[in-house]
């Protein structure tokens, strides 16, 4: 039988047997996003320590060569030209700007633990109880330790952002109670046969959680310890793969664990206007973490376009919306025609599949 264990170590994020040497509070680097981690790619960059107060462009970078380190400060590193939750955050260990094509790129790089103390309040009110600040500290440096091993944004010299696309942190400044779980569970993570486990976790659960296979990994037969499970509290296992029962499943209410919480069940529309761009750079840098989980296509909806050249041939996003059921495509035909626009390059289409929907908006 497969068991999933909370591995206690000495020291570092090892898996081990108790005469294997313990390793040293390992290092992270986390790609420091804009205001409203809207990009990973600053126009200018303003930070202030130790009584300084510096702006960099990606010209002054270049004149002092390939990159800006400033070390490790007492007091941290506050970044002035982003804003957080919090107001202008400030940041332990070094910081590195690094010119790229697209603009700089902001690297933290710090001790593991002290990145965890950052990234518990901001994926979970410090006024929960503390035994669930511990599980999110465990969660929260097991996933990160995986990360770093797997070394996804190594062309952008990182480990991790500091967005959802990896977990949230420094959006809160440290709180007392998710401190101190991280200082209690230090040195444990989520381990299975010696391997720590992709600790993948979420908020709300829409009723279910799943298998590996949600996330189109090339063997979810290794991911044993990820299990479907129904959540609610008096609900049939439904078989969500079909797409009608899917659809009547995600409009009911279905009292459940966490449906008081406002994302259960939901319903958005957006103004993306003038958002082209940003949306597209949210789309590519989601695609390079997880490239089978973001998909592109031509307009018949069924070539699948390639992915350097679809910023370019997706053109202008004129609005998004979140639907509650399958669009009418000769509806936005007729809109179309209204706006003066081609037809067959104003169809949005979404392809239903388990708990994934693929959007195409051309």
């Amino acid at each position: 039988m497969m068991k999933v264990l909370i591995v206690i170590m000495m020291a570092g994020m090892w898996c081990m047997q108790p005469e294997k040497a313990s390793a040293a509070d390992p290092v992270i680097r986390v790609l420091l996003t804009t205001t409203d981690f809207n990009s990973r790619y600053h126009q200018e960059i303003t930070v202030s320590y130790d009584g300084k107060e510096i702006t960099y462009t990606a010209e002054e970078v270049k004149k002092q060569g390939d990159k800006v380190r400033i070390p490790a400060q007492k007091d941290g590193i506050r970044i002035l030209s982003i804003q957080r939750q919090s107001g202008t955050p400030v940041y332990d260990g070094s910081i590195e700007i690094i010119p790229k094509a697209e603009g700089l790129i902001i690297v933290n790089e710090l001790f593991l633990e002290k990145y965890l103390t950052r990234v518990v309040p901001s994926e979970m009110p410090a006024t929960y109880e503390k035994e669930a600040l511990k599980a999110q500290a465990v969660c929260a440096r097991t996933y990160a330790w995986k990360q770093i091993q797997e070394q996804r944004l190594h062309e952008l010299e990182a480990d991790v952002d500091d967005t959802v696309n990896f977990q949230v942190y420094g959006n809160m400044e440290p709180q007392k109670a998710a401190t101190e779980a991280v200082r209690e569970t230090e040195g444990q993570i989520l381990c299975q046969n010696g391997e720590a486990v992709e600790a993948y976790y979420f908020s709300t659960s829409m009723g279910y959680t799943d298998t590996a296979e949600i996330w189109n990994v090339d063997d979810p037969s290794s991911y044993g310890y990820l299990k479907k499970a129904c959540l609610n509290q008096a609900d049939a296992d439904i078989d969500l793969s079909d797409e009608t029962a899917f659809s009547k499943y995600i409009k009911s209410s279905a009292d459940g664990y966490d449906s008081d919480i406002r994302y259960y069940r939901w319903f958005a529309t957006a103004d993306l206007s003038d958002k082209t761009e940003t949306v597209n750079e949210i789309l590519a840098a989601r695609h390079s973490i997880s490239p089978k989980n973001v998909l592109y296509y031509e307009s018949d909806g069924t070539t699948e376009m390639d992915v350097a050249a679809a910023g370019e041939k997706m053109g202008a996003i004129i609005g998004g919306q979140v639907l509650p059921k399958q669009p009418d495509e000769e509806e936005f035909r007729n809109t179309a025609k209204e706006l003066g626009i081609d037809p067959e390059k104003y169809i949005f289409r979404a392809i239903g599949q388990l708990n994934k929907h693929i959007l195409e908006i051309l």
